[in-house]
């Protein structure tokens, strides 16, 4: 009997040591995101739509490692900027108001090592097989166009008009 809890224990150590040199190989560990988004949402006051998404992260494991994160968003590659002394990280993607219609797009992150393998697929126009460490959904509502008269010139032209309006009728009730 004591020969079986002492073969089972060898087994149990193999299996996390085994486990632990296989996490350390093939690059396995977790991240926790924390994303905060924006995106553009009237035409008038820019030329361009911009989507940003600011995330703080959390990793585990080899990616605990990791200094520079790459996002792909629609076939476009991104450098995530990095805070200095903190997890804080901000990608910013803009193009034409037409190039980002209102819908939901799809910030997938990459390492060093494996952003190579997503710019050589879109390179050569293959789908890309090289899954994500994680992605951030950004819902766009479209750039839309503003009512042309402001709220403030309605209610300045109301006020003249109803200041003329008792101003007259003051006059006709003197006469």
């Amino acid at each position: 009997a004591s020969f079986t809890k002492m073969a089972m224990s060898y087994h149990v150590l193999f299996l996390l040591i085994s486990s632990a040199f296989y996490e350390s190989v093939n690059g396995e560990g977790a991240c926790e995101v924390y994303p905060n988004t924006y995106s553009t949402s009237e035409v008038i006051l820019s030329k361009e739509t911009v989507l940003i998404t600011e995330f703080n992260l959390k990793c585990s494991g080899d990616y605990a490692k990791v200094e520079s994160w790459y996002a792909e968003l629609n076939g476009r590659i991104v450098a995530a900027v990095h805070e200095p002394d903190s997890s804080t990280f901000q990608v910013t993607v803009s193009d034409s108001h037409a190039s980002f219609p209102a819908g939901t797009y799809q910030f997938n992150f990459y390492t060093d090592d494996s952003i190579g393998d997503v710019r050589k697929a879109l390179r050569s126009g293959e789908q890309v097989d090289t899954k994500p460490v994680f992605s951030i959904p950004l819902n766009h509502g479209g750039a839309k166009e503003p009512f042309w008269l402001a709220s403030q010139f309605i209610a300045s032209v109301s006020a003249l008009l109803l200041w003329w309006l008792a101003y007259t009728a003051k006059g006709k009730l003197q006469a």
